[in-house]
């Protein structure tokens, strides 16, 4: 090599070392980097912007998660207190845990391995496939999320996170890719995963703690403020109303009737729960008794008394009641057979049956999906109906023309696929009316659901 070269390639190699050992690693590109922060940030996975206004939302796709691996999602965040909500669908339930990490406790991670995250994801109630964390922060940051299996197998998940505060521009944003399911004509195998859809509703975020309601200038008397006291001494419970007004009904359902209405900082006495844990019993100031969706309030405890309500009155069956066949928006009553809770096995549906199934719903405008693969295509299709209207069918006191609230959409890109999407303010139970249609013959078929909104199956 010339001698006239070799002078100035040796002055930058020493300039370039110095520079390294100045300036530290995190100049260097995330794959050449070996600590533990640095690899998280080098792993970060794209989300997906489903929804937007008040709140921003970005969502990941229904993804796997073997049992040694992990995955990290990265959002910015623009502070000023605003609130943040993650939250996460896992199938089966508890298999798989989110941590919440700011940037600081990353970089601290090549330091310390065994730094603890911010946050972790909590589960709602015992054996819920949901799990939550909700936070803020005064100023500006940058979180990952790192989702881990909780099993020895492979499990699925569905991300959301849910902010006014989220920055216009998040990192490696792109537009949802839905996942395609497979079809198979075989009666056991593994379950598809759903598409996403397109856009999500937000979820309107939700105190976190029991907030004094200050006293307006208008009036004279004081509104009483919420005294903390440690919880073993806790008694009674409280939950303060969260939402401009919210029915006090005689029962855990909408199928129970309104006793009253109470306006948003109400406070209730919280005598109990539901067996899911989305009703609360309660009591009012003048000592009306009722139950309320508990996800409408700010009381995220699991209060430790469960309690059983008289169930509604059954309808009168109607003689000589025959069902009709009508256009789309109706169901038929073919027969009535005992409702199960969704599973998502493939099933066989002969010509004339109707399959039934079941699932309790949260409340509080969080999303539910309900999807079905068919196959033949067009060889099913589903209705959702709810609860009174259900028992009223199974009951024999259908009218000639059952309304459902929802039913199953083709896919027009994936032939053989049904789909449904919808938020309550009210927890329910809502039941899911499956029927053969079109050629006769055996088809095959298989029914799930999923989301934020989904509670455990109905108990039989």
């Amino acid at each position: 090599m010339n001698k006239l070269l070799k002078r100035p390639i040796s002055v930058i190699s020493v300039l370039a070392t110095a520079a390294v050992l100045i300036f530290g690693s995190s100049y260097l590109p995330a794959y050449a980097q070996d600590g533990t922060g640095d690899q998280l940030i080098a792993q970060v996975e794209p989300l997906f912007q489903a929804g937007e206004g008040d709140d921003i939302v970005l969502t990941s796709n229904w993804d796997s998660l073997a049992p040694d691996e992990q995955h990290v999602y990265r959002f910015d965040y623009e502070g000023g207190e605003q609130p943040i909500r993650v939250w996460m669908n896992a199938i089966p339930a508890d298999a798989v845990q989110f941590q919440i990490w700011t940037d600081d406790l990353v970089t601290g991670l090549n330091d310390d391995p065994d730094l603890a995250p911010l946050a972790v994801g909590a589960p709602i109630s015992d054996g819920s496939e949901f799990s939550i964390w909700q936070g803020n922060s005064p100023n500006p940051e940058v979180y990952y999320v790192t989702v881990r299996a909780n099993s020895d197998s492979t499990a699925q998940y569905l991300l959301n996170v849910s902010s006014p505060g989220l920055a216009a521009e998040q990192p490696g944003l792109t537009q949802p890719t839905p996942v395609a399911p497979t079809i198979t004509s075989t009666l056991a195998g593994p379950t598809p995963i759903p598409p996403i859809p397109t856009s999500l509703t937000p979820i309107p975020p939700t105190p976190t703690s029991l907030t004094p309601i200050p006293p307006t200038p208008t009036s004279l008397t004081p509104v009483p403020l919420v005294t903390p006291v440690p919880v073993a001494t806790q008694d009674p419970t409280l939950a303060v109303v969260t939402v401009p007004a919210l029915n006090v009904r005689a029962g855990p359902s909408t199928a129970y009737a309104v006793i009253t209405t109470v306006p948003a900082g109400t406070v209730l006495v919280v005598l109990g729960r539901n067996e899911a844990n989305t009703w609360l019993a309660v009591r009012l100031e003048d000592g009306t008794e009722g139950w309320v969706t508990r996800s409408l309030t700010n009381y995220f405890n699991i209060a430790p008394v469960v309690l059983t309500a008289e169930p509604p009155p059954a309808p009168t069956p109607l003689p000589g009641v025959t069902a009709t066949p009508t256009p789309d928006t109706t169901i038929v009553l073919v027969q009535q057979p005992t409702p199960e809770a969704l599973d998502g096995d493939w099933r066989v549906i002969s010509d004339g049956e109707t399959h039934w199934y079941t699932f309790q719903y949260r409340g509080g405008e969080l999303p539910v999906h309900v999807w079905m693969d068919v196959e033949p295509d067009k060889g099913a299709v589903f209705n959702i109906l709810d609860q009174e209207t259900a028992l009223s069918v199974l009951a024999g006191v259908a009218p000639n023309v059952v309304n459902a609230i929802g039913r199953g959409t083709s896919n027009p890109v994936e032939p053989g696929y049904l789909f449904w999407r919808a938020d309550f303010p009210e927890a329910d139970i809502f039941y899911v009316m499956v029927q053969h249609e079109g050629q006769p013959g055996d088809v095959v078929y298989s029914i799930h659901a999923a989301g934020p909104g989904l509670s455990r199956p109905v108990p039989q």
